[in-house]
């Protein structure tokens, strides 16, 4: 439909009073000058010059203001609706039948969408309403239904991607939604369909009823895990409860066994109660993880005789489970600058519990929100909670003799401290006077009576090769790397003296000019660390780390190394060295899916910093196995790689379809009968027609999350009812272009040609007949 309006506009007329005042005063001066002339001649031809000369300063004025003639024709057209067709393999099963009226029970899915294209009364009513583009899984565009495909043929589903292909061939138009026409099936593998959020259209879902009548009634009740809603996170030796939907098409009332695996571990077994006839229930699963790290865990419902198929009756879903968290216990003497930017960061590590208790006014004890605490803190019952104590700068007299007592003893259990130097805690009145003082990695200063307890000279952190090699303070892979890190960092405020480093003790950081009060003794001190009975104990002389903190944030950086530095001390401490977190094996794919014939590509890693019992580098090797979807397994050769000796990688070929998995194992020696130190497991999908028909069963859970996710609806195909009200919701507002023309005249000839004949011409009669 096209509308046309017009409309006279003046590009310089503003502003608009001026103008008409100038028009109005030489008007009336003109008229008045005539006037005059018309008096004292009294001939009718003045007033016809007078009109000449009104006409010629018109034109002028006309010039000035630029007027315009301007023709605007608005132009309301269709909205463009994505009609995205599925025309993969699965769409050649057998059709539902319901009330419809395009019910045809020998016709294919595919058939009976293109039946309900062509002559449905909705899908004329969307022709009249909207300029239909169609399109296919692949992405092709087609003109008309019956340019589409005869037979549908595709190997594989993505429909994630068919969405965005065919919203990025639109852009720019006006598209009002997209119709997706599909039985549910998605071959790529994802587990989520959350990044279906970022298509920018709601995306109105036609799909099919799980209910296929020729198999029906050939066979039993087909059972079907929907799908497993879990918590993306989880504690170990904690309770996790995940919620499984399953389904039941039909059929008498069903018992079967619902698992939680882990690989061919079972978690935790429910036995399932499904009624008579089509079903559908959510099953409350819980059971308690009794190691870290991340899983790929199934729920299996057991298949029964005659069901259709199996391929439906087991869902997998990702699990992190997280080690318990580390209790740390910070009591500090004062509230000095250490104590609250470690506190801090502390408090931000989701993996660590800290209590921290600062001594109180009065100056004995210890307190928290005011309240003051005795010797009962340290009690036995209570030290076995914590993990790691971290003690700041306070005096020996703030606590008790038997409290330093009852932490020796924690140590010797296999409890991790960790002294943080000061001006109080190292001097002769401190804790070299208490329980603790033997279980210390440095001695006291041999002049221990001495007035001067500090070093107060700035310096830089500098690592000993022992540090370097340390767990609590790599940064990379490479020592000369971290090196040149640590050394950047801003210099530390001076260091508390001590003595020499004890027997059995690890020096990891030391003073870079500062020496011992003994000669031949090296550098003083820095950073130590010791394992006392089964705990460990670190002492830490400088009390200015928070430096690296604050100096870093000034400078508009993050303060990775003061993050990585006391997270990574705190996990040692507490034997959960970060490396403990990181799997000694890792195996990967190039890609999460393939085609039938691709390269996969296999990729084993071996984590450098993780010790294996027994491990001899030399004799190390890694076997690498491919289980099929037909659970054959396929030895795949590996090779170290040119770039990286802790890296083996394979290639693999598949001949079908369906889902595979890659077995890595890490072996001590190349002998038969060598033990396993490690073993990681991956998988991936390959997409063939294996994976399009192996499952008969339409998903229309599949695309009723695609709708809820974008704000549209999804409806079945054979219900007519549904289908009406779904067509009804897409929004059809016209997109309207507007076009408009402009007529300019104050820049046209004739108009210059008419105000110099007015002009003289009136001037030459005027002259001519005597008229001034």
């Amino acid at each position: 439909m096209i509308t046309t309006l017009a409309s006279l506009t003046f590009d310089n007329a503003e502003p608009a009073w001026f103008w008409w005042l100038v028009i109005i005063g030489a008007v009336v001066s003109l008229v008045v000058t005539y006037r005059r002339i018309y008096v004292r001649s009294r001939r009718r031809l003045t007033w016809t010059l007078c009109a000449a000369r009104v006409v010629g300063v018109l034109a002028i004025v006309l010039a000035i203001v630029k007027p315009a003639w301007i023709s605007r024709s608005e132009h309301a057209q269709k909205p463009i609706l994505a009609v995205i067709v599925d025309d993969s393999q699965s769409m050649t099963h057998p059709a539902p039948v319901g009330d419809g009226a395009l019910d045809q029970p020998d016709a294919s899915r595919y058939h009976m969408m293109r039946s309900w294209l062509t002559a449905s009364q909705t899908s004329n009513e969307l022709r009249n309403r909207f300029d239909l583009r169609l399109f296919n899984v692949a992405g092709d565009q087609f003109d008309s239904v019956g340019d589409l495909p005869k037979q549908a043929n595709a190997p594989h589903t993505d429909l994630v991607r068919a969405l965005h292909v065919a919203r990025d061939a639109l852009r720019g138009r006006h598209v009002a939604a997209a119709l997706l026409i599909s039985d549910g099936h998605d071959t790529t593998g994802r587990d989520s369909f959350m990044v279906i959020q970022q298509f920018d259209r709601p995306v109105y879902a036609l799909g099919f009823s799980r209910r296929v009548a020729s198999i029906a009634s050939d066979h039993g009740a087909d059972l079907r895990v929907i799908s497993v809603d879990a918590p993306p996170r989880a504690m170990v030796h904690n309770g996790v409860t995940v919620q499984v939907h399953v389904s039941k098409d039909g059929g008498p009332a069903v018992t079967a066994p619902l698992q939680i695996k882990h690989d061919h571990r079972v978690l935790h077994t429910r036995t399932v109660e499904l009624p008579a006839g089509a079903a559908r229930l959510p099953v409350a699963m819980t059971f308690t993880p009794d190691e870290p790290g991340d899983f790929v865990l199934a729920a299996r419902m057991t298949p029964q005789a005659g069901e259709p198929t199996a391929i439906n009756n087991t869902a997998l879903f990702r699990l992190r489970i997280d080690a318990d968290p580390i209790r740390v216990l910070y009591v500090e003497g004062t509230l000095r600058s250490e104590y609250t930017y470690l506190s801090r960061r502390l408090k931000q590590d989701p993996d660590i519990d800290l209590v921290t208790f600062v001594r109180s006014a009065g100056g004995h004890g210890t307190a928290v929100q005011g309240a003051l605490i005795g010797g009962e803190l340290f009690m036995p019952d209570r030290l076995e909670k914590i993990d790691v104590v971290l003690l700041g700068d306070f005096e020996a007299r703030m606590l008790g003799t038997h409290t330093y007592d009852q932490l020796h003893d924690w140590i010797e259990s296999g409890g991790g401290l960790m002294v943080l130097g000061g001006y109080r805690n190292l001097t002769p009145g401190g804790l070299w006077q208490t329980a603790l003082a033997k279980a210390l990695p440095v001695d006291p200063p041999a002049d221990a009576g001495s007035i001067v307890t500090q070093f107060e000279k700035p310096f830089t952190f500098a690592l000993t090769g022992e540090g370097l090699r340390h767990s609590a303070l790599q940064m990379s892979s490479s020592r000369s790397r971290d090196a040149r890190a640590w050394s950047t960092l801003p210099q530390l405020r001076g260091i508390a003296r001590v003595g020499a480093p004890r027997l059995g003790a690890t020096v990891l950081a030391t003073h870079p000019t500062a020496t011992f009060t003994q000669p031949n003794q090296g550098s003083a001190v820095v950073l130590a660390t010791q394992r006392y009975g089964s705990g460990v104990v670190a002492i830490l002389t400088a009390d200015t780390t928070w430096r690296w903190s604050r100096h870093a944030r000034l400078a508009g950086r993050p303060d990775t190394m003061y993050v990585r530095f006391w997270s990574q001390m705190i996990r040692w401490l507490a034997r959960r060295d970060v490396q403990d977190d990181v799997a000694a094996l890792a195996v990967s794919t190039d890609a999460p899916s393939y085609g039938t014939g691709q390269r996969v590509t296999v990729r084993v890693t071996r984590h450098p910093t993780v010790l294996l019992p027994g491990a001899n580098d030399d004799e190390q090797r890694v076997h690498v196995q491919v289980r099929t979807p037909d659970d054959e397994s396929i030895n795949v050769p590996v090779t170290v790689s040119p770039t990286d000796d802790n890296q083996w990688v394979g290639a693999f070929f598949p001949d079908q379809g369906g889902r595979f998995s890659v077995h890595a194992r890490l072996i001590a020696s190349p002998r038969p009968d060598a033990r396993v130190l490690a073993n990681q497991v991956s998988e991936f999908l390959v997409q063939g027609s294996r994976l399009e028909l192996e499952d008969p069963q339409p998903n229309p859970a599949t695309l009723d999350r695609i709708a809820r996710l974008t704000g549209g609806v999804h409806a079945d195909l054979n219900d007519r009812d549904a289908i009406e009200h779904m067509v009804e919701q897409i929004p059809d507002e016209p997109h309207v272009s507007v076009r408009a023309r402009a007529a300019r005249f104050w820049n046209h000839p004739m108009l210059f040609v008419l105000f110099v004949v007015l002009l003289s011409g009136e001037w030459i009669a005027r002259r001519r007949n005597q008229l001034t």
